[in-house]
């Protein structure tokens, strides 16, 4: 049984994971959060209250919500930090100050 359940979160993960590298838009943060949340508030009823008909098939859907949605945040915040549109392609000039000279330590 154990093998079972664990063959069902790995694949209902990696089901999650391959749905979101998918999506051709990404949603919200918050939505994201929100299924990862929903992934661990599943998890943690169905690991205390374990129906054996349902088990393995809510573990792998909760597993499918929190592959998605961790995948999801971390896009986001990729997004983030991704170069501007408008500036992608262009020459441009950058002007830096030296502040100190590299100093030679121990480590």
């Amino acid at each position: 049984m154990l093998a079972t359940v664990l063959a069902g979160l790995l694949a209902g993960f990696i089901a999650g994971v391959a749905l979101q590298l998918h999506q051709p838009v990404l949603w919200s943060g918050w939505v994201y959060a929100a299924l990862t949340a929903t992934f661990a508030s599943i998890y943690t009823v169905a690991v205390y209250r374990p129906q054996r008909r349902v088990f393995i098939l809510v573990m792998v859907l909760a597993s499918v919500a929190g592959g998605f949605g961790a995948t999801g945040m971390r896009a986001v915040a990729f997004q983030g930090t991704a170069l501007n549109p408008a500036l992608e392609g262009r020459d441009i000039t950058i002007t830096g100050q030296v502040q100190a000279m590299p100093q030679t330590g121990e480590d």
